[in-house]
């Protein structure tokens, strides 16, 4: 019944072209509509690829082919190719899918996000069929060839992540390492940029999670220093507070990093919550002899 049903799908979709060939369509309009159709198929399998049969799959792989065949430059084009290597993927045939992800590198290297992704679907597929390292070699291209790209970013951070889950520690040691000097000459060459601020975030975390909380105040600092200003000092400042009363169990340092908090930025939206810190401390550990400071008034504007 299934097969029945592909099968007239198959047919209007043919009807279809033909159908826009005699009435003069633009082939952009043309590429759109039957688009539009074959991505109805592919949704099907996206949904629950263990499910649907061979013949569905190679019905909407054949769809996807016949489009980039009759309209090869269209603008979408690589996004097919992308699509008909991700259904071997969910099918599972992954050395079909590396081929085809390939192939959308080599046939459109100008699309730079797709080839990418397409790069990042190869590294996975070698991962899943528990091929870590011609993974790890796919996810190194993507650091080398997108150093500035999340992905690149993320990665980094992944590749240190895997050999620490699985006990590997000098590997672990070494990508993580490689991973704060990528992040450290970001720093350096975007400054003021989300490439900048997403480099510090990804530092933290590999500090924070390494335990090196000497190394995360100190990177804390370090935001503070290069952007005394900004709402990321204000919130570095803040999180210095909080390490020291949280983790490093520290109330009389943490009480004095809080209140340097509200008298340098007094207009800030933590303040009420860094005032509250501070009236618990002071009650908790009244052998401080802690005050906290007459709250000003104030509406609460900037650094939101």
């Amino acid at each position: 019944m299934n097969n029945i049903f592909i099968s007239s799908k198959c047919r209007i979709l043919i009807c279809m072209i033909g159908l826009l060939l005699l009435v003069g369509c633009s082939k952009e309009y043309m590429a759109e509509r039957m688009c539009w159709y074959a991505n109805k198929l592919y949704a099907q399998i996206i949904e629950n690829p263990d499910k649907v049969s061979e013949y569905e799959v190679k019905m909407t792989i054949g769809a996807f082919r016949d489009i980039l065949r009759i309209y090869p430059e269209w603008d979408n084009a690589s996004q097919l190719q992308f699509n008909i290597a991700n259904i071997y993927f969910l099918k599972k045939k992954y050395p079909q899918a590396r081929k085809e992800f390939r192939n959308l590198q080599n046939k459109y290297p100008e699309q730079i996000n797709m080839c990418l992704q397409a790069q990042l679907s190869v590294g996975r597929t070698y991962e899943v069929e528990k091929k870590w390292d011609k993974a790890v070699v796919c996810y190194q291209k993507i650091i080398i060839d997108y150093p500035v790209s999340l992905s690149a970013l993320q990665l980094l951070r992944y590749i240190a992540d895997y050999y620490d889950d699985h006990k590997q520690d000098d590997k672990a040691q070494e990508a993580y390492a490689q991973a704060i000097n990528h992040y450290e000459r970001l720093i350096k060459d975007y400054v003021g940029t989300q490439v900048e601020a997403t480099a510090w975030e990804f530092i933290l975390d590999i500090y924070k999670k390494q335990k090196q909380y000497d190394k995360t105040l100190e990177t804390w600092q370090r935001i503070i220093d290069a952007h005394p200003e900004s709402n990321r000092a204000a919130v570095a400042l803040y999180e210095i507070a909080t390490m020291y009363l949280d983790v490093l169990k520290k109330p009389n340092d943490a009480f004095g990093y809080y209140k340097k908090f509200v008298t340098k930025y007094p207009e800030h939206k933590l303040v009420q919550s860094a005032n509250t810190k501070m009236e618990s401390i002071a009650m908790s550990f009244p052998a401080l002899g802690l005050k906290p400071p007459i709250k000003p008034l104030s509406n609460n504007r900037g650094y939101k």
